[in-house]
């Protein structure tokens, strides 16, 4: 798995990440079979996966793609907003508890 840099809670003790069956590609390789996932930083366990397919390299990203985590300051809460180019791919609320984070998709629409 990958962290989001911009992404990782207060505590630091989580974060979103992206990982790909084929394992994580370097450099210019551009990933298959991205997953995103909420994270537990210290033992890199999965708490949830989230909806999008975002994901970076640290020398390419995904094009027109954005993931943002808006973090509870005691990070037992995360709102993923999850964009891509023309809509709005994800919004939901996480509440983390234990080795597990409960999800409620929070409603949206878009501005035309």
């Amino acid at each position: 798995m990958r962290v989001f840099a911009d992404t990782i809670s207060p505590s630091k003790n989580y974060a979103f990440a992206w990982r790909s069956a084929q394992g994580l590609p370097s450099g210019q390789d551009v990933p298959a079979d991205v997953e995103n996932v909420l994270i537990r930083v210290t033992d890199g366990a999965v708490l949830t996966t989230l909806s999008g397919t975002h994901w970076e390299t640290g020398e390419i990203r995904a094009n027109r793609y954005e993931l943002i985590a808006a973090w509870s300051p005691d990070s037992r809460a995360v709102v993923e907003v999850a964009n891509s180019r023309w809509e709005s791919d994800s919004f939901a609320y996480y509440l983390i508890h234990g080795a597990a984070a409960t999800k409620l998709d929070l409603p949206w629409s878009s501005l035309s």
